[in-house]
């Protein structure tokens, strides 16, 4: 199962601060998502995260995969 999440923004993004606790291109009392994403699927190890950023467009795509039944 593969899942796409993609915003657009405006001006630049800090990929090393985008998972820090607060950080937000778009004002104050934001940046709370991106930092409890990454902590909730850090206790899957099978599921497979990517971040892209690029053409002004933050593109996440979370990847699971399906394990088959006996």
């Amino acid at each position: 199962v593969e899942v796409v999440v993609a915003n657009p923004f405006k001006g630049s993004v800090d990929s090393d601060k985008i998972w820090q606790t607060g950080y937000s291109t778009k004002g104050t009392n934001r940046g709370l998502c991106l930092s409890n994403y990454r902590e909730i699927l850090d206790g899957y190890q099978h599921v497979l995260r990517e971040t892209r950023i690029s053409d002004h467009r933050f593109t996440q795509t979370i990847t699971i995969p399906v394990q088959e039944q006996p």
